[in-house]
């Protein structure tokens, strides 16, 4: 998901970086736009730091960045 100044949001493809929708925001919420909240899977993280991986010239993932948070979030959802 990215965001602009222009008002807008747009959701990304992550393994293919198509773009797969743009909501206009200016006027109301972005909650009302998009869909609910997705539980973060491994499968998920793993298709991330491909992405990141993949758009590296070092072919590194960034500290902290989206595949990192990712990874975080998918080992917390793991059922213990």
């Amino acid at each position: 998901m990215s965001g602009s100044g222009d008002s807008t949001v747009r959701l990304w493809d992550v393994t293919s970086g198509s773009l797969l929708n743009t909501c206009e925001v200016s006027t109301m919420d972005a909650t009302e736009k998009l869909p609910g909240d997705k539980v973060v899977t491994s499968e998920d993280a793993e298709a991330v730091v491909g992405a990141e991986l993949r758009n590296s010239p070092e072919m590194k993932t960034t500290p902290g960045g989206v595949a990192d948070s990712m990874s975080a979030g998918a080992r917390l959802n793991q059922p213990l």
